[in-house]
């Protein structure tokens, strides 16, 4: 069945192909006279989520008159009744598209190479503001920005989605420029996270950006996976402020000398990521 929020995130719809529990403001949909199936669901969900703008929390979505009356638009047979064969054909191609793209991408990836385990490694502790220059965000929040879905990202004080709450048009002056890890500083439950930003994006001032010359995607996964194991210090009554995050200690590999060793922290976590691909593949092409 679908799962379809109508109110807090209005217009949210999932299919649900397992037992599940809802709260009192989810509502379940199934198809009255056709047997639903996640590709006829997928295409069905996009259309429903398509009426959210139409309500708001003035203008509640609510169960009876309004739901039963609301339309969508859909695809039909010659007899004019949906026509939910196109409807699963043209979700299963696009599906298709998509998977045969991603294997082509996994055909490139370098496979797994044979380093140190984390255990064979020295490692050492070192001070946030020791290794990254770090800048506070400069937005004041999203009531001041105009929201595009074609936009720039909008990090927020979450340590869901990446931190992104929304996206957002562009505001030269508030931009911060990616390949850096955003360290949320306030935030009640996200309190002590961070996260690594590749591309450039707009940030409450609840979070701080680090920037350093040895940083990139996979050194940056590394140290975030490294530094949310802070989080357990801070609450609400003990926030993450500047001078406490610059203080903060992190424990990293270190080479011979006791620098942190960079490379392998980018080799490591480039092992990770090629073993995901490969055990995803295997998922789905039912290995």
């Amino acid at each position: 069945m679908i799962s379809l929020a109508y109110d807090g995130s209005i217009g949210s719809t999932f299919y649900q192909n397992t037992p599940w529990f809802a709260s009192e403001k989810i509502v379940s949909l199934k198809l009255k006279h056709h047997a639903l199936d996640r590709h006829i669901a997928m295409f069905l969900c996009r259309l429903i989520h398509n009426q959210k703008n139409k309500y708001s929390y003035g203008y509640k979505w609510s169960v009876g008159l309004r739901m039963n009356r609301g339309k969508i638009l859909l695809p039909v047979t010659d007899g004019g009744a949906p026509d939910f064969e196109y409807m699963a054909a043209y979700v299963r191609n696009i599906e298709e598209h998509i998977l045969q793209r991603y294997r082509e991408f996994i055909s490139i990836v370098p496979p797994p190479k044979k380093i140190q385990s984390l255990n064979e490694k020295l490692w050492r502790e070192f001070f946030i503001g020791e290794l990254f220059r770090l800048e506070a965000g400069k937005s004041k929040g999203l009531t001041h920005l105009a929201a595009d879905e074609r936009g720039i990202s909008y990090l927020g004080a979450t340590n869901r989605n990446n931190a992104v709450l929304s996206f957002v048009r562009p505001v030269e002056d508030l931009i911060q420029r990616g390949n850096c890890i955003a360290f949320i500083r306030n935030g009640e439950g996200s309190i002590g996270y961070s996260v690594y930003k590749r591309e450039d994006f707009i940030v409450t001032s609840d979070i701080t950006c680090g920037y350093a010359d040895f940083l990139n995607e996979f050194v940056g996964l590394f140290i975030t996976t490294i530094a949310d194991k802070v989080r357990g210090k801070y609450n609400f009554n003990y926030k993450r402020s500047d001078s406490r995050l610059k203080r903060e200690k992190i424990q990293l590999p270190v080479t011979d000398d006791g620098a942190p060793d960079f490379a392998y922290m980018a080799a490591y976590a480039k092992n990770l990521v090629a073993e995901q691909y490969r055990r995803y593949l295997a998922y789905i092409d039912g290995e």
